[in-house]
């Protein structure tokens, strides 16, 4: 999600030399990805893969999802720059369409989830100044996007809700390395159970819910860098790092 949105925040700042070269490596990039993925596609893949569920490059479903997001989401610039021509547009949306058929085929719906907030995050920023005039519509516009981000990972995460259409197991798991990750950070607040051992420690802080029906299932990762600096390093280290990042954002305006 962060690399995402920093694509969104890149395409409404000028073209200046960073931005062009942001999007041309990133342009290069889905090429190569895409080309890769079509041929894997259509069972033409020289690389006899050992595991069943490798698609593209990134090692994981998920990742890969992601990936393709992070591209449809980068070629949506091209929409709201009137100087780019109709060819240039075209072709955009090809590349959006086949990134976002490609997530659809990986089974892997995060990467659509993605994209749709990325294109609300974009659409609220080009009529923001619209919006800002009138606040019951600016508050309206924030809290569909949090209300609908809610609704997606809760579907996402949960075979109960909405009979599971949009069910993904990956993120069940991870709702369970978060809440042991959270248990560890609970055990020591201040300096955390030390950095790197999440692993070492994930069995003896997981749930009941974790461990039935797959008590074998294991993580050295909590897969969420708050949770995984809470949980290793303490409430003062994960300050740290979102006060480093809050500075660059302030001091790069």
């Amino acid at each position: 999600f962060p690399v995402t949105i920093d694509f969104v925040l890149c395409s409404n700042i000028s073209f200046d030399l960073l931005a062009k070269s942001v999007f041309k490596s990133l342009k290069i990039t889905s090429t190569i990805f895409l080309s890769y993925v079509s041929i894997q596609f259509l069972d033409l893949d020289p690389i006899d893969w050992t595991v069943s569920q490798t698609f593209g490059f990134s090692g994981n479903l998920n990742f890969s999802s992601a990936l393709l997001a992070i591209f449809a989401t980068a070629e949506l610039r091209f929409f709201f720059i009137a100087k780019v021509s109709w060819i240039s547009k075209i072709m955009s949306s090809a590349r959006i369409a086949l990134s976002l058929f490609f997530v659809w085929y990986s089974g892997s719906l995060q990467g659509i989830l993605m994209f749709v907030l990325a294109l609300s995050l974009m659409f609220v920023i080009r009529i923001g100044p619209y919006l800002w005039a009138n606040l019951r519509w600016s508050y309206a516009a924030v809290l569909s996007i949090f209300v609908f981000c809610i609704a997606a990972v809760i579907s996402m995460s949960f075979k109960s809700f909405l009979n599971g259409i949009i069910f993904q197991e990956t993120l069940g798991y991870r709702l369970d390395y978060w809440k042991a990750g959270l248990r560890m950070w609970s055990s020591s607040p201040f300096f955390g159970i030390g950095a790197g051992e999440f692993g070492v420690f994930y069995r003896k802080f997981r749930d009941s819910s974790a461990v039935f029906p797959d008590a074998d299932r294991t993580s050295n990762s909590a897969h969420s860098i708050l949770i995984e600096l809470l949980a290793g390093q303490g409430v003062f280290v994960a300050l740290l790092y979102f006060s480093t990042i809050i500075l660059v954002i302030v001091t790069g305006k």
